[in-house]
């Protein structure tokens, strides 16, 4: 090979790679203006489906929302079930986020895990994005299949994460066994709604129905 034709070769390849570069880079600036739509459109449709219900969650409705067209939102979701799916799906996720970012929960004592990821979930029933998110899947789940489907989904994520925590606080317990009190403290925390859910008239004889509530909870995950 002459040292002309090894120059240019040298030149070719040269260009070739940054080309590579910088078409990887647009991927990667593509893919991230992507996922920033995303959360865009998540956010969105879970606001809208906290406050005005399946009834106000329309695709149109989303789409304004997002500070998008009803095109663009339609080339990430088809329809308003997969869409409302994603929703659901965004907010069982991020439990498991907010876990991890509860001081508390870094403790390396099982209890004080326990206890903290219990007391912040009860805390949770009094926000409206949560109560309204709960309450409005709930009577949706009643009339729907997908819906029920997407919500036991949700229910079952949310029992084995209570049963993980279970396991490290009370080892010999059967896996059976924690499966149960998993599924005994979950309806407990959610049976709260009705008292402390967002705009719940507070009662005095309930003074200390939020602490009691985690101590039975304890009680319950650590009985042989």
């Amino acid at each position: 090979m002459s040292p002309r034709q090894d120059k240019n070769e040298s030149r070719e390849r040269r260009t070739a790679s940054s080309q590579d570069v910088k078409a990887v880079a647009r991927r990667a600036k593509h893919k991230s203006r992507g996922e920033g739509r995303v959360r865009e459109i998540l956010e969105a449709g879970r606001l809208l489906f906290a406050s005005e219900g399946y009834a106000g969650f329309t695709m149109r409705t989303v789409a304004s929302r997002a500070g998008m067209k009803l095109g663009n939102l339609q080339h990430y979701y088809k329809t308003r079930e997969q869409l409302l799916r994603a929703v659901l799906e965004g907010v069982m996720f991020s439990y498991d986020g907010h876990y991890l970012r509860l001081p508390g929960a870094q403790n390396g004592n099982p209890k004080k895990r326990f206890q903290a990821i219990t007391r912040f979930l009860i805390e949770d029933l009094k926000n409206p994005l949560t109560s309204g998110t709960f309450l409005e899947l709930w009577a949706l789940a009643e009339r729907h299949e997908f819906a029920a489907a997407i919500m036991d989904r949700m229910y079952h994520h949310h029992r084995k994460n209570i049963a993980e925590l279970i396991r490290f606080l009370n080892p010999s317990l059967s896996e059976n066994a924690r499966g149960i009190r998993a599924a005994l403290i979950a309806a407990q925390i959610e049976g709260l709604t009705i008292l402390l859910a967002h705009k719940k008239p507070k009662y005095s004889e309930l003074k200390g129905l939020e602490a009691e509530a985690v101590r039975w909870m304890t009680e319950l995950a650590l009985k042989p």
